[in-house]
């Protein structure tokens, strides 16, 4: 069974009508990872590049507003999936 099969599988039919979650499923039927620990390292690789230009960027402003938003949205996104993968798969 893939990753996206066992999420469907595993996972409670209310968590699974979140974004979060259609956005970790996504990622999982790419068929790129064929193990739970390559998706949780490529989860948490993306966490770690959009904290580092979060850092890197926070200080600024003006047109960079919109890019900073953006990048915490992914983030939120990001954890809930690293989330669903550790409790669900």
């Amino acid at each position: 069974m893939d990753l996206k099969e066992t999420l469907l599988k595993n996972v409670p039919a209310h968590i699974q009508k979140e974004p979060d979650f259609r956005a970790l499923l996504e990622v999982a039927s790419s068929k790129l990872f064929d193990t739970k620990d390559g998706l949780l390292v490529h989860i948490k690789d993306e966490i770690q590049e959009n904290e580092d230009w979060l850092k890197q960027n926070s200080a600024t402003g003006g047109t960079m507003i919109m890019q900073i938003r953006d990048k915490v949205l992914l983030l939120g996104t990001l954890r809930k999936a690293k989330e669903y993968t550790e409790k669900y798969l």
